[in-house]
């Protein structure tokens, strides 16, 4: 199950998602493979990456605001105008749309991995109906995955409606209706147009829950017809199996948990964007807070970074044994018929690469390091230029309180989206260390 930016998903590497807790720099250094990464896991937009501000690639991209401007008329368009979206969707699978196959079977539910078949016969040491029993769990898996992504869709369409619930204040008279840059990135994707932006982007998340729904209703009764037909299926035999499916999707729903919350932090951007320029703020004004907010995050971004990389290494290093990658397997030293001579150049190679190892990762974390200083340095720049620049101004162009409470109330909202970064990677490090 994946989010509709990235490679068509398998599980077949990783039951814990694929949150790239390191970057790919750090997981080909310490697994000896500097090939380009070949993961297939179910695979998220990497979130440390998602700055509140656009990027120019999105920019160039996406035309129109994230911030749909209604219009009375357009809203309650007949299914005449819908008809070209709805056409247009109908088209599209969810394979498509959201680049997810619920036909593929996840690597811990597969025949070729024996953790279910021993959970089931710890259980049921004498069952013939095992692979009735892995049917089951892999609808099960169906079924939880579609609820996990379901719940992520709510939150776009609700961000969409302007139903988030936020504890800003006076945001009543400003438009709500603010959707998700995933969203119109699949506008964009499928190409989906419409005069009224707002139309295509309901369009289009009403029909991929309707479509969820749907996939969760042929699952269930699919579900409810297999177990009627074992004969030693319980209530308790139930809820191991569906323990065992949810315990390999605690990554996906890190991940998912996540993705809701940086919508409802763009969301909290996107009002205090909109509360300052209802302040009549200046053209220069607007864009000195934007550079500072996007400086600010380039800041957040790489400390966080840095932290993760500083805490998480050392567990990571512990359960990577160096002796289990490939990168030591040389065929030199195979072919070398003496066992003393073979050992002793085994261990000059291995030491050799550790050294080699620990080398690159000093110069990577010192590069991410000064990164890191060099945007605090751009930001402290800005901002300083920012009250300067604010002080010369007429006593009638300056920054009032509310403003000034309002510039404090983004940057605190880009540091507290970056906490949720951080925290959910190191969630997800966590299980995956303790799962290797």
């Amino acid at each position: 199950m994946s989010k509709h930016t990235t490679n068509s998903t398998t599980n077949d590497k990783d039951e814990c998602g694929n949150f790239n807790v390191f970057d790919g720099f750090i997981d080909k250094l310490f697994e000896g493979k500097f090939d380009e990464d070949k993961d297939d896991d179910i695979q998220f937009i990497d979130v440390s990456t998602q700055s509140l501000m656009n990027t120019e690639k999105n920019q160039k991209t996406i035309k129109h605001h994230s911030t749909i401007k209604s219009n009375d008329k357009e809203s309650n368009n007949d299914t005449e105008e819908q008809s070209p979206v709805l056409s247009r969707l109908k088209k599209l699978t969810l394979i498509k749309l959201l680049r997810i196959d619920f036909n593929e079977i996840p690597s811990y539910l597969s025949k070729a991995n024996q953790s279910f078949d021993k959970k089931i016969h710890s259980v049921l040491p004498k069952t013939n109906n095992l692979e009735q029993l892995r049917s089951i769990a892999i609808l099960m898996y169906k079924i939880i995955c579609i609820n996990m992504i379901r719940s992520l869709w709510i939150v776009y369409q609700k961000s969409g409606m302007g139903e988030l619930q936020t504890n800003l204040l006076s945001i009543n008279q400003l438009n709500r209706k603010i959707w998700p840059q995933e969203i119109l990135l699949l506008l964009n994707e499928n190409e989906i147009v419409d005069i009224n932006q707002d139309n295509a982007c309901s369009t289009l998340v009403n029909h991929c829950l309707c479509q969820l729904n749907d996939k969760n209703e042929e699952y269930r009764r699919e579900l409810r017809l297999n177990t009627t037909k074992i004969s030693d299926y319980t209530p308790s035999i139930e809820y191991i199996i569906e323990k065992f499916v949810e315990q390999g999707l605690i990554g996906l729903r890190i991940e998912i948990d996540c993705q809701s919350a940086l919508v409802e932090h763009d969301y909290i951007d996107e009002i205090l964007k909109q509360q300052y320029l209802a302040q009549n703020s200046t053209s220069i004004q607007i864009e000195s807070v934007e550079r500072l907010c996007q400086h600010k995050s380039n800041y957040e971004t790489k400390k966080y970074e840095l932290n993760l990389l500083k805490d998480k290494i050392p567990t990571y290093l512990s359960t990577h044994s160096f002796d289990s990658q490939s990168i030591i397997e040389s065929p030199l030293i195979n072919t070398i018929r003496n066992p003393s001579l073979r050992q002793q150049l085994y261990v000059q190679y291995k030491t050799l690469m550790e050294q080699i190892k620990n080398r690159m990762l000093n110069v990577y974390l010192e590069s991410i390091e000064q990164q890191m200083h060099d945007y605090q340095m751009k930001l402290n720049k800005e901002m300083d230029k920012f009250w300067e620049i604010n002080k010369t101004l007429p006593q009638s162009q300056q920054l009032t309180s509310i403003m000034q409470n309002l510039i404090d109330q983004r940057l605190s909202n880009i540091t507290s989206r970056m906490t949720c970064i951080h925290k959910y990677k190191t969630e997800l490090f966590d299980i995956k260390a303790n799962n290797h």
